[in-house]
């Protein structure tokens, strides 16, 4: 539970679920976005839900997918050519991470000329 400071449509909740898509909360003071993506079944979203960890909230825990598991975003920015996704994925690659485990999935889930697009 969120709690009474934020708000989240129980229709899209559902749906997302059901869908195995996303919906999002909104923390009404200071109108910050908080996206939950539901799992899908594909093996690559297996291995990422396994490098999840734990990050504290305010008063409470949620998990997030590691910094590693940024192929989403270039998988998103593959169709409208998000910059605002490259540039996401660019600053993540620059703080560090596991970049052979990044080619060696990016290769499998074809999106070794996104990857290439933003590494240094």
């Amino acid at each position: 539970m969120l709690g009474a400071d934020y708000y989240v449509s129980p229709e899209a909740a559902r749906d997302a679920v059901l869908h195995r898509s996303s919906f999002n909360a909104i923390h009404q003071r200071s109108l910050t976005k908080v996206d939950f993506m539901i799992r899908k079944e594909e093996e690559y979203r297996r291995h990422e839900f396994t490098r999840r960890v734990r990050v504290r909230v305010d008063d409470f825990d949620v998990w997030v997918v590691g910094k590693e598991d940024i192929l989403s975003n270039l998988d998103w920015a593959r169709e409208p050519h998000s910059q605002r996704q490259l540039a996401d994925v660019e600053n993540l690659i620059a703080t560090g991470c596991d970049m052979d485990d990044l080619r060696a999935w990016s290769a499998r889930l074809s999106l070794t000329d996104m990857l290439t697009r933003v590494s240094p």
